[in-house]
């Protein structure tokens, strides 16, 4: 087991097989919660006139009200749930003294350097006497139609993108409903075809790599999950989400999960979106100011990594918030101060927007949802239900994501690497406009190559093998067996090369081109009389790129969890996380 640390500026993901990073380590956890809980405990700041401890006692209760509610339905009728009955049941937590840890991720098939986080909080609620949640984060985009399985079919040693089709690229996993009829019914015919496709698809690209796909038990256990129809049948990310976490239950992990998009429908969130809404403009020049000192600091010269600044003029300015209608794609969304005391919260025009419900267009070219008082907290909060109500949805971006549950929810958070490279940038926007110094937080991630074959090969023995072949080619006459030797044609090959060779040596220039040519041609001729040699060593370079690329497949982190051994992968946690803590 390999332990990286590292400055919270060169957070870096582990490059070898069985490497992790915690930094800082499991051990030190204590020490984390208690720094996080004095800070928090002196902030002395308001929100739309509440003060901060009231507000954050609120998101608490809520987020927590949700998560009960959302894994009770994971867990429904399930034989085993009993893991998780005392974060669903104890309702009379006190919510200022309880240790709640959370990490979050979008809901994809989770590889073990991802999966690694979900331990981790485990471990930290068990340890603390608390509870660990995971934000569900189905406000992102799907990449890859969710899988990335190994195809190794027909010696095709490569990864590649399912051929399950039908998942709308650009909408959000929380907008994702598929199969559907043209009327937006569930077609249980379709669902089905759909359900064996994706289980067909991921099996049989795993066969080869697997050996026995047939008999690995966690790759049908997660692939039956996924393609269970009864629950969650509409949305894919849920699906994905459900199969994880019922999954988890033989990994006895605990934690409740919540998707972000329910975590948007609490009055805290309201509050934390209405704050930065009235105060855009300043949030935004802070927004990009820490930005592009963080561009400076560490030479990024993209202008668009490792987030885009947020745009800003005279008095419009863009909020980190995404914005749609329901089965929408996601768009942007502004706010524009006015003279008369109120800011005009405003998007992008799209055409599945319809205007005449949620707002009109503006003079430059944006859809006004509606006005926000900089006065009436209580008028802000009707106007702003009654926006969602009619179908619109405000979702965090990244950096505002993170900030609500560090600041408002957890005690302490769990990062993946890219995470905790942005959140470097969080933390300085939280110093610049709420004033005070913002918790710590973990980062984690993790390395593990599945233990399957591996042909004992390396690239040099295939340059080897390349230069091998090049020698017979240029020099076939080197090669020719014994008991060709006695054949005329060769045999004056060989002689007329040698004599040209010779004349070239000697200084002969009388046509140096002619006598290029000429040996070229006669190579090509003693090629021809050792044919089966160059055939031979042909395959051989062609089996050993095959098993360099096998090796190249296997020896990747981002496999999905179901690849590997149950116990193999159980074992790499308790080490990493008993060496850690």
């Amino acid at each position: 087991m390999t332990l990286k640390t590292t400055k919270k500026s060169i957070f870096s993901i582990p490059e070898h097989d069985k490497g992790v990073l915690i930094e800082p380590a499991l051990c030190l956890s204590t020490d984390l919660v208690e720094t996080n809980r004095k800070r928090i405990a002196g902030y002395n700041f308001t929100l739309c006139g509440m003060e901060y401890n009231i507000v954050r006692d609120k998101v608490r209760s809520e987020i927590l009200d949700k998560a009960r509610l959302y894994t009770s339905n994971l867990l429904k009728g399930l034989n085993g749930s009993a893991n998780v009955a005392h974060c669903l049941d104890n309702k009379d937590l006190d919510l200022r003294s309880v240790a709640l840890f959370q990490t979050g991720h979008a809901p994809v098939l989770y590889s073990p350097g991802v999966w690694i986080k979900n331990h981790i909080v485990d471990r930290l609620a068990r340890a603390h006497n608390g509870i660990g949640v995971n934000i569900v984060m189905d406000n992102d985009i799907p990449k890859d139609h969710f899988f990335l399985p190994p195809n190794i079919r027909s010696g095709n040693f490569k990864l590649e993108k399912s051929n399950v089709k039908g998942v709308p690229g650009k909408l959000p996993y929380e907008e994702l409903s598929v199969p559907l009829t043209l009327s937006g019914e569930i077609n249980d015919s379709l669902d089905s075809e759909f359900s064996k496709k994706v289980y067909s698809d991921v099996t049989e690209r795993c066969e080869v790599f697997l050996d026995d796909a047939s008999k690995h038990v966690p790759l049908n256990t997660f692939m039956e999950l996924i393609t269970d129809c009864s629950v969650f049948r509409d949305n894919p990310g849920e699906r994905l989400t459900y199969a994880r976490r019922i999954f988890e239950k033989g990994f006895n992990l605990n934690n409740l999960e919540v998707p972000i998009s329910k975590v948007c429908e609490t009055d805290g969130f309201y509050i934390f979106f209405l704050t930065i809404a009235r105060e855009s403009q300043r949030f935004c020049h802070i927004y990009n100011l820490r930005l592009e000192r963080y561009r400076r600091e560490n030479k990024i010269r993209s202008a668009a990594n490792p987030l885009p600044n947020l745009r800003i003029e005279d008095s419009l300015a863009e909020l980190p918030f995404w914005g749609w209608m329901s089965n929408g794609c996601r768009q942007r969304v502004y706010a524009a101060k006015r003279d008369d005391g109120y800011v005009d919260l405003l998007t992008d025009p799209v055409d599945l927007m319809p205007v005449s419900k949620v707002g009109n267009h503006n003079d430059g070219g944006l859809i006004t949802l509606c006005k926000l008082s900089l006065r009436d907290n209580t008028e802000n909060f009707e106007v702003l239900k009654d926006l969602l109500q009619n179908g619109f949805k405000i979702r965090p971006k990244a950096v505002t994501n993170t900030m609500f549950s560090r600041l408002f929810f957890s005690d302490l958070f769990v990062h993946g690497v890219g995470g905790a490279k942005y959140d470097i940038i969080t933390n300085g926007i939280i110093e610049d406009f709420f004033g005070i110094i913002p918790p710590e937080y973990i980062a984690a991630s993790a390395t593990l190559y599945p233990p399957f074959k591996r042909h004992d090969v390396k690239d040099e023995d295939l340059v080897r093998l390349q230069n091998e072949i090049k020698k017979i080619r240029n020099n076939p006459d080197k090669y020719i067996p014994n008991e060709m030797l006695d054949d005329g044609e060769t045999k004056e090959l060989i002689a007329e090369k040698m004599d040209l060779i010779k004349s070239a040596a000697a200084g002969d220039k009388s046509d140096p081109r002619s006598m290029f040519l000429r040996i070229k041609e006669i190579n090509l001729l003693l090629n021809n009389k050792i044919k089966h040699l160059l055939e031979e060593k042909e395959l051989e370079i062609s089996s050993v790129k095959n098993q360099l690329m096998q090796n190249k497949v296997v020896n990747k982190r981002d496999h999905p969890i179901f690849v590997y051994p149950e116990e193999y992968i159980k074992d790499f946690y308790n080490e990493a996380l008993s060496v850690e803590g």
